[in-house]
């Protein structure tokens, strides 16, 4: 222990003694005992500290790409369908997870609208305000309440404000289709394309309602969305996420032996004299292993592929 710090009795001043926990005026007095250790809460999956791994669950809780700028670049990419980061594989933040819902559910009310009023008789007339009114609540989305940061508190703020804008969005609706001169009141099918809209905007802001934060009661179906294809592949195969640069590096070299091959045993001399069926039995055999170590090493980079 060295001299300069404080004396262990609490709301002394004096810098207590070299080699002792007091000062000169307290000599020879035992200090009080420190305080017990706050208790700590028990860690849960919603309280853990950030990048901190929970070993009883099954999925991987590292740290998002968008909790550290040295992850990924600091961007989670994900699909609405899941919410889940292509690249830290974890559930992103409520709040980004809804503005995207909200964006898609909004772009597909738009081609909704679109595909309705063509071939209508006023639909010449008809111009939407809604692409740039949504337009403008995308930024507006974006910067709301990003005092409170990342997670559910924001996402329910969000949910809020997006809500609030039922009243306006549906007047505007019906403002464009009166002006355009199509029928928005009276009984039978004769206002058919107000009463669709109105209905699709109604489940429109009852999902924005209704979502939940949490993420466990919810339906990508009930958005319109569908289950993308595997990543990178269209296909059934399972693919493996992650490049592997050695295979290609590997299937280079194969190839570039291959070729030094064939030139200093002058293989290719084999072709004198050949034409025909024969010309072109021999262009396969030796495509051959070219064809395999192309596909199997350098097109994929992928060994289990």
């Amino acid at each position: 222990m060295s001299v300069g710090g404080p004396c262990a009795f609490d709301g002394c001043k004096r810098k207590h003694m070299y080699n002792s926990p007091v000062c000169y005026k307290h000599k020879g007095q035992k200090p009080p005992p420190p305080p017990p250790p706050p208790k700590k809460k028990p860690v849960t999956e919603t309280n853990r500290p950030s990048g901190e791994d929970l070993w009883w669950t099954e999925e991987d809780e590292t740290q998002r790409c968008d909790d550290d700028p040295e992850v990924h670049y600091g961007v989670c990419e994900f699909d609405s369908y899941d919410g889940i980061c292509f690249h830290c594989k974890n559930l992103v933040h409520p709040d980004l997870h809804l503005i995207d819902l909200i964006n898609n559910d909004r772009t597909s009310f738009l081609n909704f609208e679109s595909s309705l009023v063509e071939g209508e008789h006023w639909a010449r007339n008809y111009r939407s305000r809604l692409p740039d009114i949504w337009e403008e609540f995308i930024e507006r989305d974006i910067m709301f309440e990003a005092q409170l940061g990342y997670g559910a508190s924001r996402a329910e703020a969000l949910q809020q404000l997006c809500y609030a804008d039922k009243e306006h969005i549906l007047s505007v609706v019906k403002e464009n289709l009166s002006k355009a001169g199509a029928p928005t009141e009276g009984e039978g099918t004769a206002p058919w394309v107000w009463n669709s809209f109105e209905a699709e905007l109604d489940s429109h802001f009852e999902r924005i309602r209704d979502w939940d934060i949490e993420r466990v009661d919810w339906s990508p179906e009930d958005w319109g969305l569908e289950k993308p294809p595997t990543r990178r592949s269209a296909s059934s195969e399972p693919y493996d996420e992650d490049d592997h640069p050695l295979p290609r590096a590997i299937g280079v070299f194969l190839m570039a032996a291959y070729v030094f091959y064939v030139l200093e045993e002058g293989l290719l001399y084999a072709f004198a004299d050949t034409e025909g069926k024969m010309a072109e039995f021999l262009c396969m055999l030796f495509l051959v292993p070219p064809y395999i170590i192309w596909n199997a090493l350098i097109q994929s980079g992928n060994l289990r592929r």
